[in-house]
């Protein structure tokens, strides 16, 4: 659910950083007021910005910009280099304390390393919208939430882990479904 009231607040904020464009604000409030739960799970401010015809660094700067004032937070995210799976996500950077990390989908142990394993991403600070997520709704919502859209090699390694997948099931609570193996 969306507080209206702390997002205009935290806008008001915002618009005081006399460097941000208040166009590229109110982009930024319409995506928050408007798109679904998982487009905001993990946003990307250059693809953010392409798609709202903001240069790179003036989105980059909104969105840090948006962290101060509490409108979004930042995570930072541990992508297996093989399959874009997002093993780990972290709030702060000082929380990645592993050299490596280890991905159950590709059975395989990555160097944790900055430049190439750790993408940061951004989603509403939970006191202006919970996002309400299940990952288990259908395939293509556990893809969403498990694998970064953001990584380069992931779309063969994506299609390499569908063909594993030979049927995904949603199975409810005090029910049950045979399986035949």
């Amino acid at each position: 659910m969306l507080q209206y009231n702390i997002l205009n607040q935290r806008l008001e904020a915002l618009k005081a950083y006399k460097n941000l464009n208040p166009t590229h604000i109110e982009s930024l409030k319409e995506a928050i007021e408007t798109q679904e739960d998982l487009e905001l799970l993990r946003i990307n401010p250059i693809q953010f910005g392409k798609l709202h015809a903001i240069p790179k660094s003036e989105s980059i700067d909104l969105f840090v910009h948006a962290v101060k004032v509490g409108i979004l937070d930042f995570h930072y995210n541990l992508l297996c280099p093989f399959c874009g799976g997002i093993v780990h996500s972290h709030e702060a950077l000082d929380n990645i304390q592993s050299e490596e990390f280890y991905c159950a989908t590709c059975n395989l142990t990555a160097p944790t390393t900055l430049d190439d394993q750790v993408e940061v991403s951004f989603s509403p600070n939970s006191a202006i919208k919970k996002l309400n997520l299940n990952p288990h709704n259908s395939l293509e919502d556990y893809l969403s939430y498990n694998f970064s859209s953001n990584h380069v090699k992931a779309k063969p390694h994506i299609d390499l882990v569908l063909s594993l997948i030979k049927k995904f099931y949603v199975i409810e609570p005090d029910s049950q479904i045979e399986l035949e193996l």
